[in-house]
């Protein structure tokens, strides 16, 4: 005898399984939701970090290599680099190669970053995105 409340059938639906669907489906329509959610707060994060890493450049008039911006920020490399790449790649760019090298964590040379455009600018810009 199977009894369903109101209750249960809600509670069921809140994680993806509708009433009378197996536990598979159910289990595939949370774990699409879930890539939703993953998928954007990494967008989020991306974001937040781009605009952390103009702030930083804005307020180092000398510039600073990607791996510096990231132990500034207390960032990881492998997520500074690629939001520094991004802020090059935009157009008109908002950061830009200084010309100048230093050293990275592996002792490589490594372009010294500089920012081109005012914060207020460059943010409204993000934001129209």
């Amino acid at each position: 005898m199977k009894i369903a409340t109101d209750t249960s059938v809600a509670s069921a639906a809140s994680v993806g399984i509708v009433r009378g669907g197996d536990v598979a489906s159910g289990l595939i329509g949370v774990l699409q939701q879930h890539a939703k959610t993953v998928r954007r707060e990494g967008m989020n994060f991306a974001k937040t970090v781009r605009r952390e890493v103009l702030e930083y450049l804005e307020t180092h008039s000398q510039g600073a290599t990607a791996d510096e911006i990231a132990y500034a920020l207390r960032h990881s490399v492998l997520t500074v680099r690629p939001r520094v790449s991004e802020l090059a790649r935009k157009k008109p760019p908002i950061v830009v190669d200084s010309g100048r090298r230093g050293t990275n964590s592996s002792g490589r040379r490594a372009i010294v970053w500089l920012a081109t455009q005012p914060r207020l600018e460059a943010a409204r810009d993000e934001d129209e995105r």
